[in-house]
This record gives structure tokens, C-alpha cells and sequence, in this order.
């Protein structure tokens, strides 16, 4: 990675043979030393050896899904210009494989010709020992009907060196590099292998003339924002807001408090240019030390691809050198991560991005189905279609309450009645005080830093812009809105949605969770979202109730059930008749209705 820089990355056989802890995906992720973007195949299932493809997140790719059922594929459509995509595909095939897997690869190859690409690109190790490639011939029935279909194609095959040698058996080319163009695949170089794999590493160029989605943007500096000396809270202060709020509607009200705030991380937020694919990564260094034991295995690998039956002495040292890589590379991860952990409290942000690399992985969506039932259905790859058909099915989730009557639940019994909520300036750099400043702003760009160091600055209009809302039992647009991602969850890639919804009303929850719990209103097995609860405790005391039965003598039965989108098919009505028979103040349950309209 560091001497190529490639932009595109292919491993076959990712899975240990003889491994009884299967790794997690996440593990094979590259974000901590490049910006990729990883797709994957059989790596986490107990199928196959597994594949793994990481395109650039610079191009623009996503995984296309082929027909054919051979075992091990993956294939990738970028766009390499506004009018032309490339199709690059990853195959590995057993050599012990049956007759009718390797039949459906040569149906495979022909299928992926088939889809209409200008560019073509197919890598892998295909396991084809005896095709003479100078001359393009086998006398293996097997591998002739191979050479016949990349010939039927009109396909051309760029690997001419040995890939593969082991010990006294002689070396034979079994990663091969298929494209569509004769001189498309250039600058072959063959490189040592990596850990202990016995294929060499292939590097090469593929000319085309491809879009690179490198955007400039700017992004504010909070972190070097000057708060004490610059004149953002002598400004702040100076603002008549109640003047300056007391007319207009909540979105007026609040557009204007917006500005406000705009006008000063305009002038005192210092600014820098960021280019999409240039963050910068946490690399493990690798000292003079380690470089120089890389450079002597690379050049012990290459005699051991020449020297094979005369020389037994240079495979030694080099599996010997190579294990003194693997050694001091493993203690260089160890000591950078040390490092890291060194700096968990004071800039947790470090070691949490650092954990998510290595537990979790982010694929982009690729081809959707414009049927979301069906996945035989028409597919697209527009964003802007995938974005509706993304709303439309999210959308379709929602619990569409008919008109009418609903049933009316009976009134809760209560000691203490509710009072009105008013929110008051305490309140208000209470909340303020609580927020985390390594938080990514919501919609309204207003970075938890911004608002953190300024919270007694801008109390008293957020007291204001809050208790007119309350009063009026109105919000503003913007906090209807929200962030919608569609995460991945399992299967044919099927849709699911994580919402994160921007909005400052933790004043209104509190209120009522504390009257809730002052009267006694929620129920003892009630676990999540309460202070000093959790479904760890909830697990915690049904498991305690089990063991007691099974003491006893009595047998357990349990049942698991889960409610599918719980949270997106509350039925809003209903949910605001159930407040009603709590005793919830009539101006805040239609504050609450505002707030639920149109979302």
C-alpha cells in the first residue's frame, strides 16, 4: 500500500485454512492507512476461501450482483467518465473445484462480456497450472475450454511471468490479469508475497481515462476557534434578542437566530480546504529497521522465483527474513496502538475511530431494485432514483392509521399533577453544558463545540426561541428534519434505515420523564431509556428469575420476540392518546403533535 498508492486492491483466499477463529470483516478494513471503500465475498460465511475488492473512494463504485452461481466473484461497476463505466471482477477458483464450477466460470466470463462495458478488467487466481500463455494452449480439456471462452470474447490475458512456486515444484502462473483491450494492462511488476502466501503480489497499470470525485470543500476550524480573545461573546452578549425575536413565525424566529450565529462562525471560525480522499489516516510507522528488512525480503523473492531447483538456500533465507517482517511489523502495531491508548482520555475521539476501523466496515449502496419486493426487478444505479426508492420504502413502514374514532384508554392514576413547562436560562446551559464537543453537527451546521463554549452567550435566545414554541405549540421546520442513512443489514442487500433527527428538545423529554417518575407511571419492566437501566440489567434479571425457576425444579420455556422497525411504526395517534391518559399537559401533547406532523 504504501509503495504502490493503487487505486484498486484484489486478495483472493483471505480466509486462513486452518484457522479456528474466524475473523471479523472489519478486520480486513483499510481505512486506517488509505481511503477505500471494501467490497467482499464469502469472507464471513463458512462458504468458499473469500475474496476481497477495495476500489479508491475517489472513483466512484458499487457492487454489481452477476447471474451466474459460481462459487467465489465479485464484480464492481465504476464510472470512469460521464459517458463510459468499468466493470473490474475478482474470482478465485478451487483447484479441486467440480466439472460444473468450472463450466459456470466460462459461463461467468461470458456473461460479464455480455453487459455492454467499453472497459473490462478481470483479476484472480483462476488455478490453471498448465496453459502455456506465450502460446496459448493446454493439453487439459479443463483449461482448453477456458482459453476458448477468453477467445470466443475477445479477451486478452497480460500475465506472462510465474506467480505462484513453492519449495522443489516448479513455478506456474495462476493469478491472471483479463481485459478486453490488448494493451489496456501495463507496468507488470511481480512483487514478494504477502505474510506467508507463496503467490506473488501483481502490480500493474489499466489505462483509461477515468472521473476522480476529488471535491474541494471547506470545513470550519472549530478546534482553533479563538473564544476568549475574539469578539464572538462580547457580539453575542450585545444582541437585544428579545427584540430581535419577539416577531414572526417559529421559522422566523429561528432563521434569525441561525444568522446570528452564521455571521460569527463566519468572521472568528477560521476556515481550511479539505479534498475528498486526503484525510489523514493513522498509520503504523515502520522504522528504518522494518524498511530495511522489507527491501531484503523483495529482493530474496525474486531469486526465489529464478532459483527454484538450484538453489534450496535462498527459499530459507527468505522464509526466514520474511517471519522477521511479520514479527516486527506485529510489534510495531502493538506500540502504535499503546500509543493510542495513552491518548483515550484526553481525545477519546482517537481510539474510538481507531476501534470502529477495525469492528466495523461501510459499503456504498449499490444497484437498487426499483422494486423493493422484487429482485428481479429493473435495477438502477442513479443516485437520485436510489434516493427515492430509499424514501418510498421507508416511507411504506410507517403505521398508516386510518381516520375515525381509536380506542381511549383509561386515565392513569397520579398524585402529583403536571405544570406548564417553562424553560429557563439555567435550563438552557444545563443542556448546552452536557453536549460533546467531538459530535458531527446536525442540519443546522451548528457544531456541539460552537454551542458548548458559548452556552451562557446564547441562553437566553435559545430560552426565548423554546418557550415561544412551547406557547404557541408550534416548531420550526428544522427540527423535523433529519439525516437519513440506509445501513445494510443482512441478505440480498435489503434496506434499512438509521434516522438521526436534528433537533434541541432534551428540555421536553425531561419534563416528562421526570413527571412520569415523580407519579409512578412507568412500569417496572421498563428498561431501555431510563437513568440507572439498561437491557444489560434487563437480561440480567430475567436470568435471575430462569435460574431460580430451574432451582426449583420447574421447567423454563422462553419465547424471543422481536418487533420489525418498532420505533418507525409507533402509530402516532395512538401514541398521543396514550400521553393524554397519563395526564401530560394538553399544551405540550400538541406541541408533541407538531413536532410528529409530517415525519
Amino acid at each position: 500500500m504504501r509503495d504502490f498508492r493503487p487505486d484498486i486492491l484484489g486478495i483472493a483466499e483471505v480466509k486462513p485454512k486452518n484457522s479456528a477463529n474466524k475473523p471479523n470483516i472489519a478486520e480486513y478494513n483499510l481505512n486506517e492507512v488509505s481511503n477505500f471503500n471494501m467490497f467482499s465475498k464469502n469472507v464471513e460465511n463458512d462458504t468458499g476461501r473469500g475474496i476481497l475488492l477495495y476500489v479508491n473512494a475517489e472513483l466512484e463504485a458499487n457492487e454489481i450482483k452477476m447471474d451466474t452461481p459460481f462459487e467465489e466473484n465479485l464484480f464492481v461497476n465504476i464510472n470512469i467518465n460521464i459517458h463510459d463505466k468499468m466493470l473490474v471482477g475478482i474470482i478465485y477458483r478451487s483447484e479441486s473445484g467440480s466439472d460444473e464450477n468450472n463450466s459456470l466460470l466460462n459461463v461467468l466470463i461470458t456473461e460479464a462480456c455480455e453487459k455492454g462495458y467499453r472497459k473490462l478488467l478481470i483479476m484472480g487466481d483462476f488455478n490453471y497450472p498448465n496453459i502455456d500463455w506465450d502460446t496459448w494452449f493446454s493439453k487439459s480439456e479443463v483449461e482448453y475450454n477456458f482459453i476458448s471462452t477468453l477467445q470466443d470474447n475477445y479477451l486478452y490475458q497480460a500475465v506472462h511471468k510465474p506467480t505462484r512456486w513453492r519449495g522443489n515444484n516448479r513455478p506456474n502462473i495462476l493469478d491472471l490479469l483479463i481485459s478486453n483491450e490488448e494493451y489496456s494492462v501495463t507496468d507488470l511488476e511481480y512483487s514478494s508475497p504477502l505474510g506467508k502466501s507463496d503467490h506473488c503480489v501483481i502490480s500493474f497499470s489499466f489505462e483509461c481515462h477515468v472521473k476522480i470525485l476529488v471535491k474541494e470543500k471547506l470545513r470550519k476550524c472549530y478546534q482553533k476557534a479563538d473564544f476568549d480573545t475574539t469578539c464572538i461573546k462580547t457580539n453575542l452578549r450585545n444582541v437585544k434578542w428579545e427584540e430581535l425575536l419577539k416577531d414572526g413565525n417559529m421559522d422566523d424566529v429561528w432563521d434569525t437566530f441561525l444568522s446570528k450565529m452564521n455571521e460569527q462562525i463566519d468572521k472568528y471560525v477560521p476556515t481550511k480546504k479539505i479534498k475528498s480522499g486526503t484525510n489523514a489516516k493513522q498509520n503504523v510507522p515502520l522504522d528504518k529497521e522494518i524498511l530495511s528488512v522489507l527491501k531484503k525480503k523483495k529482493s530474496l523473492a525474486r531469486k526465489c522465483s529464478t532459483s527454484y531447483t538450484t538453489d534450496q538456500s535462498v527459499r530459507r533465507e527468505y522464509c526466514k527474513v520474511r517471519n522477521k517482517v511479520k514479527s516486527l511489523v506485529r510489534k510495531a502495531k502493538r506500540d502504535f496502538e499503546h500509543n493510542i491508548s495513552l491518548k483515550a482520555k484526553e481525545n477519546p475521539k482517537v481510539i474510538w475511530r481507531y476501534i470502529n476501523s477495525k469492528s466495523k466496515t461501510r459499503v456504498g449502496i449499490g444497484e437498487l431494485c426499483k422494486d423493493p419486493t422484487n429482485p428481479k426487478s429493473e435495477k438502477t444505479n442513479d443516485d437520485r432514483e436510489k434516493a427515492n426508492i430509499l424514501a418510498r420504502y421507508f416511507t411504506s413502514v410507517f403505521t398508516k392509521e386510518p381516520q375515525g374514532d381509536i380506542p381511549t384508554l383509561p386515565d392513569r392514576p397520579r398524585i402529583f399533577p403536571m405544570s406548564a413547562l417553562v424553560v429557563e436560562k439555567d435550563d438552557d446551559i444545563k443542556m448546552l453544558g452536557k453536549l460533546r464537543q467531538d459530535k458531527s453537527p446536525g442540519l443546522d451546521c451548528l457544531h456541539p463545540m460552537f454551542l458548548k463554549e458559548l452556552s451562557e452567550e446564547i441562553a437566553i435566545p435559545l430560552q426565548i426561541i423554546f418557550n415561544k414554541s412551547l406557547q404557541e405549540k408550534e416548531v420550526p421546520s428544522d427540527w423535523r428534519k433529519a439525516k437519513v442513512s440506509a445501513i445494510f443489514t443482512k441478505g440480498e442487500k435489503s434496506l434499512a434505515g438509521n434516522y438521526r433527527p436534528v433537533s434541541l428538545t432534551s428540555f421536553v423529554r425531561d419534563h416528562i420523564v421526570d413527571y412520569m417518575s415523580l407519579n409512578q407511571l412507568f412500569t417496572k419492566k421498563q428498561y431501555g431509556f431510563m437513568s440507572g437501566r439498561s437491557t444489560a440489567l434487563q437480561l440480567l434479571s430475567v436470568l435471575e428469575k430462569w435460574t431460580n425457576a430451574l432451582d426449583e425444579g420447574n421447567p423454563v420455556d422462553c419465547i424471543y420476540m422481536d418487533f420489525q422497525k418498532a420505533f418507525d411504526t409507533v402509530p402516532h395517534r395512538r401514541l398521543i392518546s396514550k400521553l393524554k391518559s397519563y395526564g401530560i399537559d394538553e399544551n405540550l401533547i400538541t406541541w408533541i403533535s407538531s413536532f410528529l406532523s409530517n415525519r
